[in-house]
């Protein structure tokens, strides 16, 4: 009998918080982080069998526009990404939603270096990284750069500048720019934007190494 009370109050509450009700969903995401709190902490770091596209290898046409594209697939090289390869190269472009296992995307940061990409593997890249000490994506009161998905502010910026500086470390990285722009994720995880759900900072696992982590590749199209 309790338990049926229970469900059905908690359906109540659901509902109401749906409907727009202050209380109830204070409540819900009460609830909700009392449950975020309960899972294991998770490498925000995504590792795996990268691959991308073989431009000579076309797929038959009606397998063409599938959700793995328009080629077949190749394993992609793990290239680490170190400051004597990016330095002094021009970025050409801008992406933060790189990375896909066909029926959605992990996020990652991308600045296209002319023909090959600089690549974030981390999820949800753009709520880690700053640009001159500003988030590229976030909550509208941290003055992201990236608002409601317009990232021309955060392209005019970059676009066009030179990498004169990097460094990739175990917890942090910072890549310098001719135009005086600082890309940085910062190694103290109390400096960087909070998690929603539980409010608790981002932080990289004792084992991540973020150094090892970023990487070059041919192409921006990258699946996992």
């Amino acid at each position: 009998m309790f338990s049926t009370l229970r469900q059905k109050l908690v359906l109540a509450v659901v509902n109401a918080a749906a409907r727009g009700n202050p209380l109830a969903k204070r409540a819900m995401a009460h609830e909700t982080r009392k449950f975020l709190e309960t899972l294991p902490a998770a490498s925000p770091i995504v590792r795996g069998d990268f691959q991308i596209p073989d431009l000579d290898r076309p797929l038959p046409e009606a397998r063409q526009g599938g959700m793995f594209g328009d080629y077949e697939l190749m394993p992609l090289e793990h290239q680490v990404a170190t400051a004597a390869k990016i330095c002094g190269r021009r970025i050409e472009n801008m992406q933060n939603n790189l990375g896909s296992y066909g029926m959605g995307g992990y996020g990652f940061f991308g600045l296209d270096l002319g023909g090959e990409w600089l690549v974030v593997p981390i999820h949800l890249a753009a709520m880690w990284l700053v640009l001159d000490g500003r988030p590229f994506d976030g909550p509208k009161e941290k003055r992201p750069w990236i608002l409601d998905g317009n990232d021309q502010l955060a392209l005019e910026r970059m676009v066009g500048a030179t990498i004169i500086n990097a460094e990739f470390a175990k917890d942090h990285l910072k890549i310098v720019l001719d135009n005086e722009a600082v890309i940085s994720i910062d190694a103290d995880p109390r400096s960087r934007a909070r998690f929603e759900g539980t409010g608790h900072p981002r932080a990289f696992l004792d084992s991540d190494d973020l150094a090892s982590a970023v990487f070059l590749s041919p192409s921006p199209e990258i699946y996992v």
